[in-house]
């Protein structure tokens, strides 16, 4: 999980859904080299994100999906939109979450 949070957030978020590796206060340009640099690897990646800030990875990401209660552009740029921002809510996601977070 790559957030602009800082370290205190990032580490409540990650443990209460099962997130292993996390990096806290990332800049949004971080974020979309990061995810650029996946690429370079010959991997597939996935984005999620919800604000401004999250636009340049969420382009930049072979699947990027939006939060439904987040910025306009992150919707806009995104390939897909959840309705709900509460990930709690659906059970799927949480599995998407942690099976994903296994392969890094």
């Amino acid at each position: 999980m790559l957030t602009g949070d800082n370290e205190m957030t990032a580490k409540a978020v990650s443990e209460k859904v099962g997130i292993k590796h996390y990096k806290a206060e990332v800049l949004p340009e971080h974020k979309a080299a990061f995810v650029k640099q996946l690429q370079q690897q010959g991997k597939v990646v996935a984005m999620v994100g919800d604000g401004i800030n999250d636009s340049t990875a969420l382009a930049q990401a072979d699947v990027s999906i939006a939060m439904g209660k987040g910025s306009d552009i992150a919707m806009d740029v995104a390939k897909m939109t959840i309705i709900s921002s509460d990930l709690t809510k659906n059970p799927r996601s949480n599995s998407f979450i942690k099976i994903n977070s296994s392969h890094h």
